[in-house]
């Protein structure tokens, strides 16, 4: 056996503990970060683009809008960076992201603290350190499974709800049609 092998199922319990803290929980910790940060940065993007092509529009003056100065250049990229940060937060999912890796991120600090809970409650008991530390492996394969299949079905019903949105604008528009 190799030597970073717990040699009993106390340790092995407390080893598996730390690994769900350092590995799970702070893997899920940063992708709810980054998400959340990407959200966040884009969000503002957007909102910034389009109060400062009101507010750029309300100051220039006509002879600005001639040629390809300055402010016209300002007013046309503008518009365009809150296009696509707009285009990026709704094909990236970004928020549904982080949402799922945030409920990810509670799941695995709870189940640490459950951990360390049963952990404190079995003492020297062997079989009981054995079935708490089975416990945790059944959970965390629980929760892994859940984000993946929550993730998967999150982009599947988009997909199913763009090709409605597509297939009933074609329906009202093939109604319109008809009815004239």
């Amino acid at each position: 056996m190799s030597n970073n092998l717990p040699a009993n199922p106390k340790a092995a319990l407390e080893t598996f503990i730390n690994d769900i803290e350092k590995d799970y929980h702070k893997r899920y910790k940063s992708l709810a970060f980054k998400n959340q940060l990407f959200y966040f940065l884009f969000q503002w993007a957007v909102i910034l683009s389009a109060f400062g092509t009101a507010i750029l529009a309300a100051i220039l003056n006509e002879d600005q809008f001639r040629g390809w100065g300055a402010g016209r250049i300002v007013l046309v990229t503008l518009p365009s960076i809150g296009a696509l940060a707009t285009s990026a937060l709704t094909q990236t999912h970004v928020y549904d992201r982080w949402r799922l890796r945030d409920e990810g991120r509670r799941a695995f600090k709870s189940l640490i603290n459950i951990g360390k809970q049963l952990y404190a409650e079995a003492g020297e008991s062997a079989p009981r350190c054995s079935e708490i530390h089975s416990y945790l492996v059944q959970m965390v394969n629980r929760i892994e499974n859940k984000q993946s299949i929550d993730f998967f079905t999150k982009e599947l019903n988009n997909k199913e709800d763009a090709a409605k949105q597509e297939s009933g604008s074609q329906g009202s528009n093939e109604k319109k049609t008809s009815q004239k």
